[in-house]
């Protein structure tokens, strides 16, 4: 979520969310909305999700063979991450 100023606090927002300022607040803060997003909508958007789950689930092989990654590189993000992806679709 955005921050109007840091003065303001987030006056006018329903909700902040903190996260740890280390160059990938980025990306943490998309896969927070990402995950909150089939959290809550799971049902309606259950086709997307599941094309997700798919592309994830192929990449490790492209992100080894044509990015150049070692797997030794990507595997413990990469588990964990499609490891939480799949629980999403548990959650009640």
């Amino acid at each position: 979520m955005l921050v109007k100023s840091k003065e303001e606090g987030g006056k006018g927002y329903k909700q902040i969310r903190r996260l740890r300022r280390d160059g990938n607040c980025f990306y943490r803060a998309f896969l927070f909305q990402l995950f909150e997003h089939y959290a809550l909508n799971m049902q309606q958007y259950k086709s997307q999700y599941d094309a997700l789950v798919k592309i994830v689930e192929e990449s490790k092989e492209d992100l080894s063979k044509n990015a150049g990654y070692d797997e030794i590189v990507i595997e413990d993000f990469y588990d964990v991450f499609l490891e939480k992806l799949k629980k999403l679709e548990s959650l009640p």
